[in-house]
């Protein structure tokens, strides 16, 4: 686990735990990326597989987790401000760039502001975190998870709506709005293992086991489809403004956490949660919105290959400024 070392560990120590944890990670989806590329599938497969991490294995191990952890610590407001707060500020910042710079409409600029402020922390956040720091970072990495999912699914629809031709469809609108919130295996998930840690239930021996083997399949499984959702979307020509998206979601967004998370007086493993999740990639979950609206599909497509990649360096190098201890006041 992170930051489990004494006085006399090297560099060099530091630098292999840092590399024992994050490199599997990265290993899965190299392997998932691998294997799409040498078997050439057909789509259904990947499907299948999406299908099984979304709805079973990652929800499974939200409930399992959450379902353990303190109850009083799901209110904390001010870690709530600091994170999604700050996703949501370089959301805006984003959307005023895109309007300005490459001049795109309201609804291409507010794609294009989601893929430089919503991180891929439905697949790799809560493993990940929970890889590094332990059961503790459960709670801060769902709140982020909920929180900023419900956030964008919130602001993507309505600035697509607003920037499409025609009268504002408000009852469509809030309908979408509410199926992409409440209809959300991983928001669903949480709910019920904040459910069920506050009424203290325990499921009987055969659930638990169920859970358990889906808790367990959860991060290899996402990191996997990871890989293997990146290598369906090759890497072809890359629009303007691709480069702009992925510096602001692996740099400008790790920045703005950091900075809300020392002001607010946000410290241990909270902190380090909120960080660890703020590098991560852009959201699968954008393209998805992009392709159901057929809109900026093609740049959202290019930010997540590249900002994946490139994650490996964002991802390793907070790690190990966590195990130096350089980012404790």
């Amino acid at each position: 686990m992170i930051g489990a070392i004494t006085p006399a560990t090297s560099d060099l120590d530091h630098m292999n735990n840092v590399l024992s944890l994050a490199l599997p990670f990265f290993g899965l989806i190299l392997l998932g990326y691998a294997a799409a590329k040498s078997f050439k599938q057909p789509a259904g497969g990947q499907d299948w597989l999406t299908i099984f991490v979304v709805y079973f294995t990652v929800p499974a191990l939200l409930f399992t987790l959450l379902s353990k952890a303190p109850i009083e610590e799901l209110g904390n407001g001010t870690f709530i401000l600091a994170t999604t707060g700050s996703a949501a500020l370089v959301f805006f910042i984003s959307l005023i760039a895109f309007r300005i710079i490459y001049a795109n409409n309201l609804a291409q600029s507010g794609m294009r502001a989601a893929a430089s402020a919503y991180a891929n922390v439905g697949y790799m956040g809560v493993p990940l975190a929970v890889g590094a720091f332990g059961t503790k970072a459960t709670i801060p990495a769902t709140l982020i998870v909920c929180f900023d999912s419900v956030f964008f699914f919130i602001m993507a629809p309505i600035l697509v709506a607003l920037g499409s031709p025609g009268p504002l469809k408000f009852t469509g609108l809030v309908g979408d709005i509410s199926r992409r919130i409440f209809l959300n295996p991983l928001i669903i998930g949480s709910a019920a293992g904040v459910l069920a840690a506050y009424f203290k239930y325990v499921p009987p021996g055969p659930v638990a086991r169920i859970l358990d083997y889906l808790s367990a399949a959860a991060a290899p499984c996402a990191l996997f489809a990871l890989g293997v959702t990146v290598a369906a979307r090759p890497l072809k020509s890359m629009p303007r403004g691709t480069g702009l998206m992925v510096f602001t979601k692996l740099f400008v967004h790790p920045l703005a956490v950091l900075g809300a998370v020392l002001s607010l007086g946000i410290t241990g493993i909270w902190m380090n949660t909120a960080l660890l999740l703020a590098t991560l990639p852009t959201a699968l979950g954008v393209y998805v919105i992009a392709n159901q609206y057929g809109i900026e599909t093609h740049s959202v497509s290019n930010a997540i290959l590249l900002s994946t990649l490139l994650s490996v360096l964002t991802v390793t190098s907070l790690l190990y400024a966590i195990e130096l201890n350089w980012l404790t006041p």
